[in-house]
């Protein structure tokens, strides 16, 4: 019984997370403002997002007339996922980028720890990317 109270929570905290980022960007998004300008501000021309669920897709589609190249997903279930480019799985070989944009919020920080050990690039948590902007 414990776990699931505990799954649960966790669960309410994920969607709690997600919908402060989502009315975040829709507010930047208001107020004439894009992640890929953050972005490329920053020097980030090339990057890959890890997590090409709901979110994901909304951030690959907001960067597709911007300077910003995502040149590939990550993503635990890339063999089952349909997407409009290249998506690998986590443990396979990721080619080099100026950044990686994680958007499985709530998980940042196991992801970042299994990323940095495996690249040499920024890992950037797309809640922390609102405030870039």
């Amino acid at each position: 019984m414990f776990q699931q109270i505990k799954k649960e929570r966790d669960r309410a905290n994920k969607n709690a997370l997600m919908f402060r980022t989502m009315t975040q960007w829709l507010k930047l998004r208001q107020e004439g403002r894009n992640i890929g300008e953050a972005l490329a501000k920053k020097g980030y021309r090339h990057v890959a997002i890890y997590g090409m669920g709901a979110v994901g897709e909304r951030l690959l589609r907001e960067l597709k007339d911007t300077d910003v190249v995502v040149d590939y997903g990550i993503d635990r279930r890339a063999r089952v996922l349909r997407a409009d480019m290249d998506v690998c799985l986590p443990e396979e070989e990721l080619k080099p980028v100026d950044a990686i944009v994680v958007t499985a919020l709530g998980d940042f920080d196991e992801i970042e720890d299994m990323l940095s050990k495996r690249m040499d690039c920024p890992i950037l948590a797309l809640d922390d990317l609102m405030y870039m902007c």
